[in-house]
């Protein structure tokens, strides 16, 4: 497992890291329609609301992986939150490369560690089997 280090390590100092890399006039509306301010102002409320009630009620309402959901909302006070916390790579070795994906954030408890894909609601080009198809080996 390699995550990228990074000189800040709140949500706002990570996304102001991401933003210097791009063109700074294309937040001169805020950001509106910009994804990663999006996920920041989310997961920014949902980190000082209480957990249990708020980021808690999120993670259940997510579809997929029953039991591991069930696992982080139970431990969601518990949480520990990483946003972009940029490259991750994993599954190397037996004459497999490692895949490198780019989560926009990484949800640590102490029994689970979630790579988290925020997306927010439009119509585009984004499905549910996107990763699926991209990451296939």
């Amino acid at each position: 497992m390699n995550t990228a280090s990074s000189a800040s390590s709140s949500i706002v100092g990570k996304l102001l890291e991401e933003i210097s890399w791009e063109k700074a006039r294309d937040y001169r509306t805020g950001g509106q329609g910009r994804e990663n301010v999006l996920t920041a102002e989310v997961l920014v409320g949902l980190d000082f609301l209480p957990r249990t009630y708020f980021l808690a009620a999120v993670i259940r309402a997510a579809h997929g992986a029953d039991d591991a959901r069930a696992r982080l909302a139970a431990e969601a006070e518990q949480l520990q939150m990483n946003f972009l916390p940029g490259d991750f790579s994993f599954g190397s070795g037996a004459g497999r490369a490692a895949l490198v994906v780019q989560p926009d954030a990484i949800f640590e408890t102490p029994s689970t560690y979630t790579l988290v894909e925020a997306k927010r609601i439009k119509y585009g080009s984004f499905q549910p089997e996107q990763l699926a198809r991209e990451y296939k080996h």
